[in-house]
C-alpha cells in the first residue's frame, strides 16, 4: 500500500490507562451483531478453541474486521495494525487475545473521545518512550490522511489504481497541511519542553481542534465539511472533492 511506514514496536497501554481488563471491558459496546460477527470470524479463522492470536493472525483478522467496521478503514493499514498489535499487547506475550481484540476493535469504533485520544496517542508513540515528537505525529497523520484520502477516491468510483496515483499527484501539498496541522497540535505542549506527555495530550483532546480531528483519521472516519463546523481543523480540509480527485489521478494522461 502507498505510503507504509516503519514501525517499531509500540508501548503497550500502562496499567491505570487502559490495562488488559480495562480494554476487555469494552466489548459491552458492540452490538449483538456485531459481537456475533467477530466471534464466528474468530471461530472461522483461528478456531473456538484457540485464545490467541499472533501479529500474523491478527492483521488477517483486522482486515476481515473492516467489512464489519466499514467506517475504519485504518484497519486495512499494515503499519496501522501492527502499532494497534503492540498498544493492545498489555502483557507482552507478543499475542492478542479474543477479548482485547473485541475491546480494541469496539474503542476504535465506539469509544469516547478521550478512550480514542489515548489509543492514537500510544499508537503514535513509535519508541514508546511516554511523549510523542512532531516526527511521530507526522508519520501517523500522514498514515492516516492516505487512508482518508483513498476512501474519498474509492467511494467516489475511482479504480484502486487511479486512488493511488491521485494520491501520488496531491501527498506534496498535503504533507504541508500536515505539517500545519502537527504545529498546531504543539500549542497542546504546557512545559515547551519541545514533545507532548500523555497527560498533555489528554488534557487538550477536546480543547485542541487538531487533536480532536486526528481520532476520526486514525479511525479511518471522515470529518464535518470545514463550513458546518464551528471550530474548523486544518484537517478537514485534507479529503479533496471528487472532481479534484479524479483531475489529479488521470493528471498527465
Amino acid at each position: 500500500m502507498g505510503n507504509t511506514i516503519e514501525t517499531p514496536e509500540a508501548q503497550p497501554l500502562a496499567e491505570g490507562s487502559e490495562s488488559d481488563q480495562a480494554i476487555s471491558k469494552f466489548r459491552v459496546k458492540l452490538s449483538p451483531t456485531e459481537l456475533e460477527q467477530l466471534n464466528k470470524l474468530w471461530a472461522e479463522r483461528v478456531g473456538p478453541a484457540t485464545d490467541k492470536v499472533d501479529l500474523g493472525q491478527f492483521q488477517t483478522l483486522a482486515s476481515e474486521a473492516a467489512h464489519i467496521f466499514p467506517e475504519l478503514l485504518a484497519l486495512n493499514e499494515p503499519a496501522f495494525v501492527t502499532q494497534l498489535f503492540g498498544v493492545l499487547d498489555v502483557d507482552h506475550s507478543n499475542s492478542i487475545s479474543h477479548s482485547e481484540l473485541l475491546g480494541g476493535l469496539a474503542i476504535l469504533s465506539k469509544g469516547t473521545d478521550i478512550e480514542k485520544a489515548r489509543l492514537v496517542f500510544h499508537i503514535a508513540d513509535k519508541n514508546g518512550d511516554g511523549n510523542l515528537t512532531k516526527a511521530e505525529l507526522v508519520e501517523v497523520m500522514t498514515s492516516s490522511v492516505y487512508n482518508g484520502q483513498l476512501l474519498v477516491c474509492l467511494k467516489s468510483g475511482l479504480s484502486r489504481d487511479e486512488s493511488e496515483r491521485a494520491w501520488e499527484a496531491t501527498k506534496t501539498e498535503l504533507q504541508e497541511t500536515i505539517n500545519t496541522a502537527v504545529s498546531r497540535i504543539f500549542d497542546a505542549d504546557d512545559n515547551n519542553d519541545g514533545v507532548l506527555s500523555e497527560q498533555e495530550w489528554i488534557n487538550h483532546c477536546n480543547s485542541n481542534t487538531e487533536i480532536a480531528s486526528l481520532y476520526k483519521f486514525c479511525t479511518g472516519q471522515f470529518l464535518e465539511p470545514a463550513s458546518t463546523s464551528s471550530t474548523s481543523s486544518t484537517l478537514n480540509e485534507t479529503p479533496l472533492s471528487k472532481e479534484e480527485l479524479t483531475a489529479a489521478a488521470h493528471k498527465g494522461d
